[in-house]
């Protein structure tokens, strides 16, 4: 893969252009600290088990292991417009321990062949490449526009692994500024958006 073709698939993918690595040469075990940049969850993912795993954009946090490695996969127009995830899905391979972060409570669920889960856009932080991801709308007119649930829900369907969080950092960060509109107008009356 050439410099351009790299930089490209990187920014598409929102990821930095270089990654940090730590190696410990001393000859007996050596403490790191990582944390995730919002108030999360860090979630270890084996790769030796879960290899071509689907993360989030923003997800990955570190790794252990020296193979590890993103492919770009693309999905459907639909998906890429309306399932949170972006047209640009990032594929973890590789072997050793990954740790992405997610917020809120975090669902590990197996799907059965066939099995379909529906979730909030912004709450899938990861599925095994066996799941098929899609969307689905929330309903008819009156619910898309006035039930409070968007126009679009994620579809996944088995057989594979996904893992769901609670509160996104989307969700985090849009309950924060409406707490923020509430105090700067005094903290009294309804929260208009």
């Amino acid at each position: 893969m050439g410099a351009g073709t790299l930089a490209s698939a990187l920014a598409v993918q929102g990821r930095a252009f270089f990654r940090l690595s730590y190696t410990n040469s001393s000859d007996r075990p050596q403490p790191l600290g990582l944390t995730p940049n919002f108030p999360a969850k860090v979630v270890p993912m084996d790769l030796n088990v879960h290899s071509g795993v689907r993360i989030k954009s923003g997800a990955f946090m570190c790794a252990i292991g020296r193979d590890v490695k993103f492919v770009l996969t693309m999905t459907s127009c639909s998906a890429g417009c309306c399932g949170g995830m972006g047209f640009i899905l990032n594929e973890l391979h590789g072997s050793g321990m990954a740790f992405i972060n997610a917020g809120g409570t975090i669902l590990e669920k197996n799907l059965g062949p066939g099995e379909v889960l529906l979730a909030d856009t912004h709450s899938v932080v990861a599925f095994e490449k066996t799941v098929h991801y899609d969307v689905q709308r929330t309903g008819g007119l009156c619910v898309m526009c006035c039930g409070g649930e968007g126009l679009f829900n994620t579809k996944l369907t088995g057989p594979g692994k996904v893992w769901i969080q609670s509160m996104s950092f989307e969700k985090f960060a849009a309950e924060m500024a409406r707490q923020v509109r509430r105090e700067l107008r005094g903290g009294t009356g309804a929260d208009i958006v």
